[in-house]
């Protein structure tokens, strides 16, 4: 049993089935051998779905995130009055 997942640009997940829930829609799920590719069939419709790898998100800021989280200023020790 697998899953086939849509998935924005950024990787955000938009839709998930399952294979027996495709089937159950009238799809054929036809997988490989190793699972690294389906393909839907349904009439005369055929798509291919294949294992991609995702980016790990894990560490990773936008370009505004990251203009957020830089500090403004350096801290002036004399400005503050602190010997």
């Amino acid at each position: 049993e697998g899953w086939i997942e849509w998935r924005s640009d950024s990787f955000a997940v938009l839709e998930r089935m399952s294979f027996a829930t495709l089937k159950t829609l009238g799809w054929a799920v036809l997988i490989n051998q190793d699972g690294s590719l389906a393909i839907l069939q349904n009439y005369h419709k055929r798509y291919i779905a294949t294992a991609w790898p995702l980016p790990d998100p894990k560490g990773f800021v936008t370009a505004k995130e990251n203009q957020d989280i830089k500090p403004q200023e350096s801290f002036n020790t004399a400005a503050a009055n602190i010997p």
